[in-house]
């Protein structure tokens, strides 16, 4: 883990990125299963959750997100001094997972809910 100016060590911008874009790809796993319910009865668009993930890939590239934190110009290396800034955008990128891992669950779990 990175260590910032304030001597906290934390989990560097590029890696919880790196955990969103994990978590899109296993909520599309779980949408994409033959048995998945909330697809199979309509209630969730996986096109537009696709473009979702588009748009935050293209987010990353443009933020450089998607460059290691030691490199220069990433995300980490932008914000380096901006510690309200980090704060935000981690607490974004941390709900994102965790919004994303719940629908993956959700997924995963209905079945046996209904049963």
């Amino acid at each position: 883990m990175a260590e910032t100016s304030r001597g906290t060590s934390e989990k560097p911008l590029y890696d919880i990125f790196a955990d969103c874009l994990a978590y899109y790809r296993k909520l599309l796993l779980a949408l994409n299963a033959e048995n998945c319910l909330v697809v199979r009865l309509e209630k969730v668009d996986v096109g537009r959750i696709l473009e979702e993930f588009g748009r935050v890939k293209t987010w990353g590239h443009q933020t450089k997100a998607t460059l290691t934190s030691g490199a220069r110009g990433s995300l980490d290396d932008t914000l380096k001094d901006c510690f309200e800034l980090q704060k935000t955008i981690r607490s974004i990128l941390h709900r994102l997972c965790w919004c994303l891992d719940q629908g993956r669950l959700f997924c995963e779990e209905l079945p046996s809910l209904i049963c």
